[in-house]
């Protein structure tokens, strides 16, 4: 008995002992009488999550709030935090696809604990969220607009900004009551966000009577005067435009470049920094766009002076779509912990029953759908400028309020070209361009597919590094265009001949496949340099030529468009006296036709090959530095300019330097005129269907030989 005692003694303080680090650990705290209980990390903070796209195209706007999250925490601490408790905001990157937004929500939740969480202004990564939310059942901000989300009827969900249905009504208003126009056309990102947006405008246009035209187009197209030249042959009298970023840009620099004098409204997306980045002010010139807030009116609610602190710190202003919003939510959060403390049913009904909460964006008061956003501003940017003012204010289920009086008259001092053979000229002329572009790369291909007998897919990531050469290049050497080309065209062929001995030739006796594979993995190395060293966002290249337009006959031509063409002519002329009319154009024909019997005559091959990879290096660099001033660039756009001269290669046939040039030309010339003249949407896939066909009948191409293998 006296053992049995013992042990149960010693099993009793082995209990107590066990049981005190849990104690010492406890993260719930309870403030002095009166204030609510807070639970608190390991550190002594109140741990908040937000999930927030950092790398990658989304991170265009990510970046935005993600800044402002940090300027919020700053900001709620330097008041004293939540009754003297830091707070903590954790960050997990969503990137750009659904499963990592869901993977970094699980991530941020289960290894933190957080309190509440802000989540991706991306519906389709919202929408892929939802279910997790709905588990850890603690509140979370999301800014995706579809009114579809809200549906779920999720209650731990609020959206801090307005449906995108508040934004159609404004625009649809704009288009009727103000502008008095009857034959919109619609151009619209084919996403979720953009044919979200073009359906619901769509379906109201047609209750009122009205047939709009609509106009697609994806994130990785260059050239988008098909839709726009398209909608105004229809007899558009307005456009619409619902786009992300870099297509925003390109359709207003495109409406510009064709002297299209259409006034056009425009989603939120235009008045955000990096698209201002992009354009000129005669390029916005006369624009609405539908906005949440028009700041400078709510001037007075910012006493902490932060939209004139986040410009200071990070050189652009603070946008009425993200940044602010997310920065309103932030401290609205903190108001809210401070009121009932961190109990997540508590903290979600306070929330909820939020009702005239001012912030720097606007008043936000809560629905039965968790939206706390309701309204929004229009705003038309000065002639020539990129300022813009405010025209109307539109509450959701409110009269508006008209600031101004009507104004029907055209915004631009173009003039529209109305010849019946002016589209077919027009589409030609921008097709062949891109095509230039796509001749480039092929040429690159046919290169180094010669001299390697492997195919480079590392490509379109090489003419995306030669443009940003280009942007330091032009940058360090004080502006100026010329010497920048230069130092990136000398930069991409070092980085050619690096390819070629770090990648190329320790891979050079694998199997084909694994050398393919090599520079595939290049290619992502490239564009995650590319993001680390210049960031996600679009940028616009100074061109040595301009980009102003002017008019020859039917066409509009840009200095740097016509230049494009010019340049490739001469390039590949170049290209094709080095290869067939010198010496060392001989000794790289042989290497490629049989390298052992080269080696025997005395080529040394290997600096043969270097010179080959260097020469693909500045053909890669020459199409980025082409591209970037009319087109922009992007760390993501590689790969669809990739698989274009890939198709270019094929049509035209590997090995053949005119095929090459041909074939680039032809798919330029496809995709721009299957968008004017069959359907934007579907370009693309015309463009592979031809490359089908040609395997299909022509494997070896329109110049290629017809023997499979080289001896």
């Amino acid at each position: 008995m006296r053992r049995l005692a013992i042990i149960r003694f010693a099993v009793g303080l082995l209990a107590v002992v066990l049981s005190i680090p849990p104690l010492m650990a406890q993260d719930q705290t309870s403030g002095p009488p009166g204030q609510p209980d807070l639970r608190t990390n390991a550190d002594g903070n109140i741990v908040i999550g937000a999930t927030v796209p950092i790398t990658g195209p989304l991170a265009t706007s990510g970046l935005l709030y993600y800044n402002a999250l940090h300027m919020a925490e700053e900001d709620i601490n330097a008041a004293g935090g939540v009754h003297g408790t830091p707070v903590d905001i954790i960050f997990e990157d969503t990137q750009q696809s659904n499963s990592t937004a869901v993977s970094a929500f699980i991530k941020v939740v289960q290894d933190h604990d957080p309190v509440a969480v802000f989540l991706s202004s991306y519906t389709p990564q919202n929408f892929a969220v939802e279910p997790e939310v709905m588990r850890a059942a603690r509140p979370s901000f999301y800014g995706g607009g579809a009114d579809g989300l809200h549906q779920r009827d999720n209650p731990w969900m609020f959206r801090l900004k307005q449906p995108d249905s508040i934004i159609v009504e404004a625009m649809i208003d704009t288009v009727i009551n103000r502008l008095g126009k009857r034959r919109p056309a619609i151009l619209y990102i084919q996403n979720d966000y953009g044919q979200g947006l073009a359906k619901d405008a769509e379906a109201r246009f047609r209750a009122l009577g009205i047939e709009p035209i609509l106009e697609s187009h994806q994130a990785s197209d260059n050239d988008l005067t098909p839709q726009l030249m398209s909608a105004v042959g229809q007899g558009a009298d307005v456009l619409l435009v619902a786009a992300f970023t870099r297509d925003s840009a390109l359709l207003y620099g495109a409406r510009t470049a064709l002297g299209i004098d259409l006034p056009m409204i425009s989603n939120p997306t235009l008045t955000l920094p990096p698209v201002l980045e992009l354009l000129s002010g005669e390029e916005i010139d006369g624009a609405y766009a539908v906005i949440d807030a028009y700041l400078p009116a709510r001037s007075n609610k910012d006493p902490g002076n932060f939209m004139a602190r986040y410009e200071e710190r990070f050189g652009y202003g603070a946008d009425p779509s993200f940044t602010t919003n997310y920065y309103d939510m932030a401290l609205l959060l903190a108001d809210g912990l401070r009121a009932v403390g961190t109990d997540p049913d508590r903290l979600r009904a306070w929330i909820a029953s939020v009702d005239g909460y001012d912030g720097i964006t606007r008043s936000y008061v809560a629905d039965e759908f968790g939206n706390l956003g309701n309204s929004v501003a229009v705003v038309k940017f000065e002639s020539g400028t990129k300022t813009y003012t405010l025209i109307d204010t539109y509450v959701s289920g409110e009269e508006r309020e008209i600031i101004v009086s009507q104004d029907t008259a055209p915004t631009s001092t173009h003039t529209q070209n109305k010849s019946w053979f002016g589209p077919l000229f027009q589409s030609g002329f921008n097709g062949l361009a891109i095509g230039c572009i796509y001749a480039l790369m092929a040429l690159g291909f046919v290169l180094v597919y010669e001299a390697t007998g492997v195919v480079n897919f590392a490509a379109g990531q090489m003419v995306v590094i030669g443009a940003f050469f280009g942007l330091t290049g032009v940058a360090a050497l004080g502006q100026a265009p010329i010497p920048g080309y230069l130092f990136a065209l000398l930069s991409m062929m070092v980085l050619g001949v690096l390819f070629f001995y770090f990648v190329y030739r320790p891979l050079q006796n694998s199997p084909v496949v694994t050398i393919i594979v090599g520079t595939i993995a290049v290619g992502i190395v490239i564009q995650n340099l590319i993001l680390i060293t210049w960031g996600p966002l679009p940028q616009r290249l100074a061109s040595p030529f301009g980009v102003a337009p002017f008019s020859i006959g039917p066409l509009v031509v840009s200095s740097h468009v016509l230049a494009v063409i010019l340049l490739t002519a001469i390039v590949v002329t170049l290209l094709a006296l080095l290869l067939y009319r010198t010496g060392l154009g001989a000794q790289m024909r042989a290497v490629a036709q049989d390298v052992e019997a080269a080696q025997l005559m005395g080529i040394n091959a290997g600096q043969v090959y270097a010179l080959t990879w260097a020469l693909a290096g500045a053909l890669a660099g020459t199409g980025g530095l082409l591209m970037g001033p009319v087109w922009f660039v992007d760390a993501s756009m590689g790969d669809a300019l990739a698989l274009k001269a890939f198709a270019a290669t094929i049509i035209g046939g590997f090995g053949s330097v005119p095929g090459a040039i041909l074939g680039g030309v032809l798919v330029g010339l496809t995709e721009s005129l299957s968008a004017s003249y069959i359907s934007s949407t579907y370009k693309d896939a015309i463009v592979f269907l031809v490359m089908i066909g040609f395997l299909l009948l022509r494997p070896q191409g329109i110049f290629g030989e017809y023997s499979g293998d080289r001896a």
